[in-house]
């Protein structure tokens, strides 16, 4: 089994680790997988391409949930021994990734969840009509159709920031979860706009939230990881971004600022939103006294 890079740390990443990760041998893998994924599938995915974008990989943020998330299944695995998980991609569009993760643990099955019905006809065509490791299954990831304790892992990237009512959404990963399970979520934090659904303030709260329903994995306090995150100048943003790339961030930006960029590097993050997301791994908690077997019923 690969070995996946510790580096990929929970909390937000700095720039230092974000630059070491991209120039790294599994960063190359993800874009030769991606690429060859978005070429072979460029027909099945053009509808789709225009509701969010065609090459998710090539986001910002996106750079670092993926090998995040990764890392985090591959020490579940090791773990406890559990080479075939049942895994959740909890609201997850149309991408690579749950392509991607089948590939690398083959044992595994992938159930992508979404509230897109249009995503059904993507997703087989992908797989040419055919059963195969990745299943999509149209849900509301607050009205899960799964029974209680059916999967071991729940990843969940950059979803959460966008819903009203996150708690009934981590209510339902707690309960599809065997204990023991993993969760894997990341999200995004505005650090320039108090208005925003999610500013400093309600990524504290949703945290908050979290830690209601789950553990974390590693010895450390989520709340305290995000306020020292949040004080270090090092952190990932779309304003670093946008000085290094602009074709890596969500929105477009003119060829003439881009232009004026190459002139006066700080202009081209002027009047754009400014980013960073957070990431971390959580367990659904453990009854007293329970057996601790992870096996039993699939989705």
């Amino acid at each position: 089994m690969r070995q996946y890079s510790s580096s990929v740390h929970e909390g937000i990443p700095t720039v230092g680790a974000y630059d070491e990760l991209r120039s790294s041998p599994l960063f190359a893998e993800l874009e030769q997988f991606s690429d060859c994924f978005l070429q072979r599938n460029k027909s099945n995915l053009l509808g789709y391409g225009q509701k969010w974008v065609r090459d998710p990989l090539h986001q910002w943020s996106r750079q670092w949930e993926y090998p995040f998330t990764l890392w985090h299944i591959q020490n579940y695995i090791q773990n406890t021994g559990k080479t075939n998980p049942l895994i959740v991609d909890a609201g997850s569009g149309v991408t690579f990734f749950p392509f991607y993760v089948a590939n690398e643990f083959p044992q595994s099955r992938v159930i992508c969840l979404d509230s897109d019905e249009s995503l059904g006809p993507v997703f087989s065509s992908i797989q040419a009509g055919k059963p195969g490791p990745v299943e999509f299954r149209k849900s509301d990831i607050r009205r899960i159709p799964a029974d209680d304790d059916s999967c071991q892992i729940v990843y969940c990237i950059s979803v959460l920031e966008h819903m009203d009512n996150p708690s009934a959404s981590f209510e339902e990963f707690c309960r599809i979860l065997k204990p023991g399970g993993l969760l894997i979520l990341t999200f995004d934090i505005s650090l320039s706009n108090e208005s925003a659904t999610i500013n400093k303030s309600n990524a504290k709260r949703l945290l908050k939230t979290a830690l209601n329903y789950f553990e974390v994995v590693n010895d450390y306090d989520p709340l305290a990881l995000l306020r020292e995150s949040l004080a270090d100048e090092d952190i990932l943003t779309t304003h670093y971004i946008a000085r290094r790339d602009t074709d890596l961030l969500p929105w477009k930006i003119s060829r003439a600022r881009k232009l004026r960029g190459l002139i006066q590097p700080r202009f081209i993050s002027m009047g754009i939103s400014n980013l960073t997301c957070f990431c971390l791994a959580m367990t659904r908690p453990w009854p007293e006294n329970n057996s601790r077997d992870i096996s039993g019923v699939d989705i």
